[in-house]
């Protein structure tokens, strides 16, 4: 089954401003770090880099991913990563 929809039904994903009541995570310029295990999967590792081209494209942000568990955002599997 398949059903159209309209991008007004979608709403917005992405705003680059704080409206009454929101918080801004990101801004353009800010630097932000992805934490991945080394002995993670190369999938997760891949997604992390994805997330972080994102990131850079839509925000404007320094983004590097690296092995540094200080990072601001960590990703990895559970009982699988460092």
């Amino acid at each position: 089954m398949f059903v159209a929809l309209s991008s007004w039904a979608a709403g917005d994903f992405v705003t680059f401003g704080a409206a009454d009541g929101q918080t801004l995570l990101l801004k353009k310029g800010d630097k932000v770090s992805i934490a991945v295990a080394a002995n993670d999967y190369p999938g997760v590792k891949r997604a992390a880099q994805s997330v972080a081209n994102d990131l850079s494209e839509v925000v404007g942000c320094d983004v590097s991913v690296s092995d540094d568990a200080s990072s601001q955002i960590v990703v990895g599997v559970l009982g699988h990563s460092d």
